[in-house]
């Protein structure tokens, strides 16, 4: 479309993910894991595993926040993925449960727990004990709840947009990354804005290397 919005299908049948909580794999995956700082998963991770899978996932996730890892979840929600909005709600809600840092689009939140805007979505996720929320809302401000109170960032969008595949993705990575390298909320808010604006005047998800600005230079 003129506006940059794509329509995706999905074949996530044979995905090698859907393999990841076979019961000779799951312990191998958690010795794996249990040295990391930081696990980021979303929601269509869950969504194409079968429903051992996802407990088992589940189990993963309590087991590496004991061991003092940190759980970052972004629902992505995808409704062709799920059997119906109930069961995404439900499953989205549980790994809210085991996230310390939640960085979802307020139209996914809208769709599955009604929310009537970003603020109210933020009080909601915060109130489960999640200790920074980070609410995209596309070329809308970014709501944030890292504290007590909600803050809100304004969102420069480009002239030009050719693709937003990816942007959320990018938003997630400029965010976390900066989060990861020790910048305070709302520099890493900032990176996260400006890796998305960067993205979307690209086609496809992921842009020229030459044209990826360096972290630093994007929180400066």
């Amino acid at each position: 479309a003129q506006d940059g919005e794509r329509q995706f299908s999905y074949d996530r049948d044979k995905s090698a993910a859907r393999e990841l909580f076979r019961d000779d794999y799951a312990e191998s995956l958690s010795n794996f894991l249990k040295d990391i700082d930081l696990l980021y998963l979303s929601g269509i991770s869950v969504a194409i595993l079968p429903p051992h899978g996802r407990e088992s996932l589940l189990n993963l996730l309590q087991t590496l926040r004991r061991a003092g890892v940190i759980i970052v979840y972004d629902p992505n929600y995808r409704a062709v993925l799920w059997s119906s909005p109930g069961e995404a709600r439900d499953w989205s809600e549980r790994v809210y449960l085991e996230a310390d840092v939640a960085v979802p689009g307020f139209d996914d939140e809208k769709a599955l727990f009604d929310d009537a805007t970003p603020e109210q979505a933020c009080n909601r996720l915060a109130g489960l004990g999640i200790t920074e929320v980070v609410m995209k809302n596309g070329p809308s401000p970014c709501h944030v709840a890292a504290g007590q109170d909600i803050v809100c960032f304004a969102m420069k969008f480009p002239d030009r947009v050719v693709d937003t595949t990816a942007a959320g993705d990018s938003f997630n990575a400029g965010y976390i990354s900066s989060r990861l390298c020790g910048y305070d909320v709302a520099a890493s808010v900032r990176a996260g804005q400006l890796l998305a604006a960067r993205v979307i005047q690209y086609p496809g998800a992921i842009i020229p290397h030459d044209a990826t600005p360096p972290l630093y230079r994007i929180i400066k």
